[in-house]
């Protein structure tokens, strides 16, 4: 969510705890203008952190005055009370820094990684323009270095569509059925390193050079990062979700393949964001995070019913305590339980959103 600084400057700062067999924490701050979007102004907060599950429940939206790993301490040990465990902690600055030791504080298991898509943006944005002709394939070549195709599955694709009759090569079906995994950090720099090579010197014919001394610079910091193993993925860990329903092609069956990296789960939620507050609308900081809960709490619940095959008959609302005693009143007056049990549970992932510091109990700050 945006929260809007001044006239000219915002942030959004967005962290996202994704809850499943893989616990993850992509954290993202991205400078923008918000003046096509909404804004909230507040008096001292500056800030909206959000966390959301691997299953898309959003566990926390807190204002902060800045965009300090600092600010958010209390939240995230009020999250490992409630039981949150992550295993994986992705973010897009401070990698090795101040993330890190806030994340070995409260986790010390936790791995913690930098963001794929955050560390192309380091480069990309630093070249000459983004309509020059050459941005597009400069970026292709740059995720195509950090990411690689399982040859295998791949293999296996291209053959099943050629025994369809279909065409074997197709971009949007591999990205689709064939998992990704991240090259070892030596090849990604030696990679990125010939890549850089390549654009060096390069001057199209209307639009010039392409890459910038600020895109040799960002390249030779981000370098580091890479080679430190701060993109690869933790050892020993599948960071891609088959989903359970297959579909056939060629007589094989394939299964759509989740990534679990990154933030980019987050950046749909933000359209959403903007229905409960309304374009270019401004509101007080209480009116703000009214609509931020309420609308968080509908959207938790849908997650919770799209996840349990539940799509009648319950209502949006992510309030545990409003549900139990629906189904109370609904067992005195008609004798049988209104929710099935799975929907009362309390876990980390039923309790309601903390939606302010200030409301993290004694015992969560523990």
């Amino acid at each position: 969510m945006k929260a809007k600084v001044s006239q000219n400057e915002s942030k959004w700062v967005n962290m996202e705890i994704m809850i499943s067999e893989i616990f993850l924490i992509p954290l993202n701050v991205l400078k923008k203008n918000t003046s096509l979007l909404y804004s909230l102004i507040f008096a001292s907060a500056h800030i909206i952190f959000h966390l959301m599950s691997g299953a898309g429940k959003i566990l926390a939206s807190v204002l902060t005055a800045s965009a300090g790993p600092c600010e958010v301490d209390a939240v995230l040990w009020a999250l490992k009370q409630r039981g949150v465990n992550p295993q994986v902690v992705y973010v897009d600055d401070e990698c090795c820094g101040a993330w890190q030791r806030l994340i070995g504080q409260v986790w010390p298991d936790a791995f913690v990684r930098l963001d794929v898509h955050h560390a192309i943006a380091r480069l990309a944005q630093t070249t000459a323009s983004t309509q020059h002709p050459w941005h597009g394939d400069f970026c292709k070549k740059l995720s195509d270095a950090i990411l690689v195709y399982d040859e295998t599955e791949a293999r296996r694709l291209k053959r099943a569509r050629q025994s369809d009759g279909l065409k074997p090569e197709n971009a949007q079906a591999k990205k689709k059925y064939v998992p990704r995994v991240v090259r070892d950090g030596m090849e990604i720099a030696e990679k990125i390193d010939a890549i850089i090579e390549q654009f060096k010197g390069k001057l199209h014919e209307s639009m010039g050079a392409l890459l910038t001394q600020t895109t040799y610079t960002a390249w030779a910091n981000l370098r580091k990062h890479v080679l430190n193993g701060c993109l690869s993925d933790p050892p020993g860990m599948a960071m891609n979700i088959l989903t359970e329903d297959p579909i056939v092609i060629g007589g094989q069956h394939f299964h759509r393949v989740r990534s679990m990296r990154g933030s980019s789960s987050l950046e749909g939620f933000h359209s959403h964001q903007k229905q409960w507050l309304g374009e270019r609308s401004t509101h007080a900081q209480e009116a703000g995070l009214a609509l931020v809960a309420e609308g968080t709490m509908r959207w938790n619940r849908k997650r919770h019913n799209e996840a349990n095959f539940e799509s009648e008959g319950i209502p949006l609302v992510f309030a545990n305590g409003l549900l139990k005693e629906i189904d109370e009143i609904h067992q005195r007056l008609k004798g049988n339980k209104c929710f099935k049990d799975y929907l009362l549970a309390e876990s980390p992932l039923t309790c309601p959103p903390i939606c302010h510091i200030d409301n993290i109990s004694n015992e969560d700050k523990q």
